[in-house]
């Protein structure tokens, strides 16, 4: 069975990312050096739902999903 995290789980992950003992790549990223990363994420959101509509699978849907929620997290933690 999968777990479930909840989004508490995922603020830690991405305040220790940011943290001095995290990943270099992350602590450097500021908001403006993530816009390349937020845009492809969108695009890849949009794509997806195109899928969904052609498919009716909503996996890939949820994968891009959580990129973004990611992505959201990240800006959230460098404001």
């Amino acid at each position: 069975m999968d777990r479930k995290y909840s989004l508490e789980d995922l603020i830690h992950i991405v305040e220790t990312l940011r943290s001095k003992n995290g990943c270099p790549w992350d602590r450097k990223q500021t908001h403006e050096s993530l816009k390349p990363c937020m845009m492809e994420e969108a695009a890849e959101l949009v794509s997806s739902i195109r899928i969904y509509n052609q498919t009716g699978n909503a996996e890939n849907m949820r994968e891009e999903l959580g990129d973004i929620l990611l992505q959201v997290m990240l800006h959230s933690q460098i404001a």
